[in-house]
């Protein structure tokens, strides 16, 4: 409950609990006022009737006396005349009062009868006793005209007390209302501004406090993310050319092949290093690696999931996913083409500075074995003078090609054959489910194909668009989730940076409110440090619509971790190959411990992935992981429901 809503209960309960005071010790005071002056003017009528009934008594004319009383009739309950023996000469009954009184009322508002006698002379000095009896009931009716009139009017003062206050407490609120704000959006896209001072003297110093303590945790966080971007130079990047090296390249690759393993793998040889060493130095050699390597950076970066290291002097390795035979030709001709711009080499003109081997992942290969092929192929090229490239022809795991694939998810699209299934992501220390990572793939004709085999080929037709609105709709439709407290789905790239797509998730977002609380969205890692600017709108949207969003694949590529300040994420899901070496006896899990405590300062939640055992979960305990997702906990397919 807010301030200003405690504040308000408070008002009213004090003003409520007022009203009743007032209300009851008002009455009580009108009650005593009107009984008391009732009860004198009835006193005076009573002697007044006396001496008008007085000489018809004496004369015994009771029924001129009985027309004289008739005319005070409504004052009384009842008249009655007795003489001395006690007979009953006249009894008169009064008028009922003509106003309604509740129950209630009459119940709570106890009267006390009131009752005169008065003493009539005659001739024979006997005397007739006259006793009045007042009108209760008309007694009770002018008080509940009287409760009602007070209660109006108290009611009246009570409302606007009430509006008065909350108005007033609001508009004294309004200073630490904006501080709530600015704070609100300081968390938010405004992570890096401060808080303005208030004209309150006594919130300036809290304002004060918050800029200084959101100082020093920016530059904990900066400090830490430096710590994290050194131990990873330190252990992962060639100091030389500022690529990955081999413990980087076989991180990736153990990643690439779990994640889908379709594409090929190249090796690089730039024998020419070795002569360039042996008559120029070292300092010489290091320059041409270090311009070779932008060359090949500059051929092969068009596709953000391609990886690029340097195993050795003179060797470099670049993962090709999702490509085919003649994709990987082609792009091995353009970084030869580049590399031969380098240098003018001493030898004759048919001769080559570099050599690339080319390999096709088959069924089931590990990195290893790729690897091995590809320096097969490698070895190859060196022999053929003319062209020094080889490919090494190999069973491919995916033969549809990509226009088949291509066809085959429009297919899918268009006739609805994508089932799904959500894995559940889970906090370590409660074993309380975050969400669940939503997974789908193609059921067609009894068989199936997974996200890994047809993602190249949506994000190389520019299909993810249509993909993600796809599968999107099916949240609020037709999918049961009841078992999750809200699925998380991921974007591709080519979504995250199409303007139309981002118009397109604003409407949906607003027909559908409800999933305000059951979807959380996921962003490609590289969409947020290389497109950060392209993105903002498609954040925008997402927290306008009250979602979270997280990043996936954190820390994969070699960028400054301080855009997590500028995006503020929910949570960040650490790239499988740095949580796949803490299960390695020789792994070095310093870097991934830095890079969750960067996260840990912006109260960002980091998730470890692929998390297969207990013994493997126990390790990532002892770093700083809040979650965890994997085979440990399996997926659950999702059932479709119409509604």
């Amino acid at each position: 409950m807010t301030l200003y809503r405690q504040l308000g209960t408070t008002v009213f309960v004090i003003f409520t609990l007022v009203f009743c005071i007032a209300f009851y010790t008002v009455f009580l005071a009108t009650k005593e006022q009107y009984l008391s002056a009732h009860s004198e003017h009835f006193s005076q009528l009573t002697e007044k009737l006396s001496r008008q009934i007085s000489p018809l008594a004496l004369a015994s004319d009771w029924d001129r006396a009985t027309t004289l009383l008739v005319e005070q009739q409504e004052q009384f309950s009842r008249v009655s005349v007795k003489n001395d023996q006690g007979e009953m000469v006249l009894s008169l009954a009064g008028a009922p009062s003509e106003l309604i009184v509740p129950t209630w009322f009459s119940h709570y508002v106890a009267i006390a009868p009131l009752q005169i006698t008065q003493s009539l002379p005659t001739q024979a000095q006997a005397t007739y006793q006259v006793i009045f009896q007042a009108n209760i009931q008309s007694q009770l009716a002018a008080l509940w005209q009287q409760a009602k009139q007070l209660f109006g009017w108290l009611l009246l003062i009570y409302i606007v007390a009430v509006v008065l206050a909350l108005v007033l407490i609001k508009r004294l609120l309004m200073p630490l209302m904006k501080v709530s704000d600015q704070a609100q959006a300081m968390r938010g896209a405004n992570a890096n501004k401060q808080l303005d001072l208030p004209q309150t003297q006594e919130l300036q110093e809290v304002v004060k406090t918050l800029n200084e303590m959101h100082s020093t945790i920016n530059q904990q966080f900066k400090q830490q993310a430096e710590v994290a971007e050194t131990i990873r130079d330190k252990i992962y990047r060639d100091e030389v050319t500022g690529l990955g090296n081999r413990a980087y390249f076989m991180g990736q690759a153990k990643t690439w092949i779990a994640e889908s393993g379709s594409g090929g793998v190249a090796l690089i040889s730039l024998d020419i290093l070795e002569d360039v060493y042996l008559e120029q130095g070292e300092a010489a050699r290091d320059h041409l690696a270090k311009a070779s390597a932008s060359t090949i950076q500059a051929a092969v970066m068009h596709n953000d999931q391609v990886v690029l290291a340097r195993l050795s002097i003179n060797e470099f390795a670049v993962i090709l996913p999702g490509l085919e035979a003649d994709q990987l030709l082609h792009v091995a001709e353009v970084i030869q083409d580049a590399l031969s711009d380098l240098v003018v080499s001493p030898l004759e003109e048919a001769s080559s500075i570099s050599y690339i081997g080319l390999v096709l992942r088959q069924q089931e290969e590990s990195i290893t074995e790729l690897l091995c092929r590809a320096d097969n192929a490698l070895q190859i090229s060196r022999t053929q003078r003319l062209n020094p490239i080889h490919l090494i022809k190999c069973s491919e795991r995916f033969n549809l090609g990509r226009a088949g694939w291509k066809h085959l998810v429009q297919d899918a699209i268009h006739q609805d054959l994508f089932a799904f299934k959500a894995q559940p992501v889970v906090m370590r220390e409660t074993e309380q489910m975050l969400h669940g990572e939503l997974f789908s793939y193609i059921d067609k004709d009894g068989q199936h194909f997974f996200a890994s085999q047809f993602m190249a080929a949506i994000e190389h037709f520019k299909l993810g668009c249509l993909f993600d609105q796809y599968v999107l709709k099916k949240v609020p439709q037709q999918l049961a989730l009841e078992a999750f407290p809200c699925v998380a789905v991921n974007l591709t790239m080519t979504s995250c940076l199409d303007e139309d797509f981002h118009l397109w998730l604003a409407r949906f977002l607003r027909q559908h409110p409800e999933l305000k609380t059951k979807l959380v969205v996921e962003l490609p890692e590289t969409a947020c440090f290389a497109h950060q600017q392209e993105i903002m709108p498609l954040l925008d949207i997402i927290k306008q619509a009250g979602l979270s969003f997280g990043i996936d694949q954190f820390g994969r590529h070699f960028q400054s971790l301080t855009y997590l300040e500028q995006l503020c994420p929910a949570y960040v899901k650490v790239d499988y190959s740095y949580t796949n070496q803490v299960e390695e006896v020789t792994g070095d899990s310093e870097f991934l411990d830095a890079v969750c405590q960067a996260a840990l300062k912006l109260g960002i939640v980091t998730v470890a992935t692929r998390v297969e055992s207990q013994a493997q979960l126990e390790r990532l305990s002892r770093l700083h992981i809040d979650a965890y997702q994997g085979f440990i906990s399996p997926p659950q397919k999702i059932s479709r429901q119409e509604k």
